[in-house]
């Protein structure tokens, strides 16, 4: 693509668009000439400054990196490719790659609906989502040994790991080992509370909001795991009503555990539980909520299972509706080309050639606009289909368990609260 020679004084909507055109033009030509297939990644690396003849890293500009970008994730959207952005060398150059991304979303997102890891690499590993580093090793085309040998399954510690890491919130995460001997080089890890995070450091992947949530389930479910099931069933999940603070529980003497809120003992009108929840009669209590829970929610959980299909038929409305959408774009880019041509070729003067060209341009807006909202509405669709849906049968069987299980508590369950008047209240997970 050559250069336009756009400069700050003269960077008009006209110019601007003549770029597009050119972006268009040329990302259509080198796919073409490419033979590229559907699910690889086109990698572009460009500088604004050089567009605009400048220096690179003089001259940066926020609308033509824009216009480069729409049009370039235009042209690649519409014939099955991923579009990778290769960042300029203040960013070291750095790969940020949709397809990888929307994995990363999606670990979010299954977590957030509880999935275990376990669950999570299972369900990768059917449907074979690449790994980490099976990502890297393609865009580096690298046959590793390391790659072809333990990259090729999902594992629980990549999903932790991705959970973890802060730069999916657009945090930049540094101070993570230090060298306390210069004479000898060799680093040391530093704990993680001492670590360095610099925040707003770049566009983040999942909002703040949904990595929360994915780490108090996380820590909630690795404090689950060390628990002696046997004997403390209920561990975790008892808290005080008042202080919200979780109860302690006395050593088990025959089977018999004691709650009580350590926050209340020497102080007076704290409000906080005073006196001790035995474990049995809160189990007793528990299953008999989570049995009244069960039944209220059967009817709705069968109703949503025969919602299904509904929900199946919208996705294939909506993305046939979106496909007409992309013919359409696809006319008008043919159109647009054509009169470029008689422009360029006097067919055309400057004023046909741009009204034309405004006409064509907002049929293609409106276009595109409903494209996005159809993909929204696919996405929608698919979360609902996503979710993780306990089957009647499940619920019904449990409805036959006359004593408590830790798997009732985990799959329904957030906290139960004990109150000083006798009360317990359980919230729903």
């Amino acid at each position: 693509m050559s250069a336009t020679g756009i400069s700050k004084e003269i960077e008009t909507a006209g110019q601007l668009e003549e770029l597009r055109q050119e972006v268009r033009i040329a990302a259509e030509e080198l796919l073409s000439a490419a033979n590229m297939k559907p699910g690889q990644i086109l990698v572009v690396g460009c500088s604004s400054s050089e567009i605009a003849s400048h220096k690179i890293g003089s001259y940066s500009s926020a609308e033509i990196g824009k216009a480069v970008f729409e049009e370039l994730y235009a042209v690649t959207k519409s014939q099955g490719l991923y579009l990778a952005a290769q960042c300029c060398e203040h960013l070291n150059r750095a790969l940020i790659v949709e397809e990888e991304a929307a994995i990363i979303r999606r670990v979010f997102e299954l977590t957030n609906q509880r999935y275990s890891k376990m669950e999570i690499c299972k369900l990768f590993n059917e449907e074979g989502v690449l790994t980490p580093l099976q990502s890297m090793s393609r865009r580096q085309k690298s046959d590793s040994k390391k790659a072809a040998s333990r990259g090729l399954q999902w594992t629980s510690d990549m999903i932790r790991k991705i959970v973890d890491d802060k730069t999916y919130i657009g945090c930049m995460v540094y101070g993570k080992t230090k060298i306390p001997d210069p004479g000898t080089g060799k680093e040391v890890p530093v704990p993680r509370n001492q670590w360095k995070v610099m925040e707003n450091h770049h566009e983040p992947i999942v909002s703040k909001e949904v990595f929360e949530k994915a780490q108090s389930l996380q820590i909630r479910y690795t404090k689950k795991s060390k628990f002696d099931r046997e004997t403390t069933l209920l561990g975790g999940y008892v808290k005080c009503g008042n202080c919200r603070r979780s109860l302690t529980s006395s050593s088990p003497v025959h089977g018999h555990i004691l709650y009580s809120c350590a926050y209340s003992k020497g102080k007076e009108d704290t409000g906080c539980f005073a006196g001790k929840a035995d474990n049995k009669m809160l189990e007793h209590i528990v299953l008999a909520e989570i049995k009244a829970y069960l039944r209220q929610n059967i009817s709705q959980e069968q109703m949503q299972q025969s919602m299904r299909k509904q929900h199946e038929d919208s996705i294939e409305a909506y993305k046939t509706e979106s496909a007409d959408c992309e013919k359409c774009q696809e006319q008008i880019k043919i159109q647009n080309r054509q009169n470029y041509e008689k422009y360029h070729e006097g067919q055309m003067n400057q004023n046909q050639f741009m009204e034309a060209k405004k006409q064509l341009e907002e049929e293609r807006e409106r276009l595109q606009k409903r494209v996005q909202e159809l993909d929204e509405l696919i996405n929608d669709e698919k979360e609902i289909l996503m979710k993780k849906n306990v089957p009647v049968e499940q619920m019904l069987k449990y409805l036959g368990y006359e004593n408590l299980t830790r798997e009732m508590l985990e799959e329904y369950v957030q906290g139960i609260y004990v109150y000083d008047d006798g009360r317990v209240e359980v919230e729903w997970g």
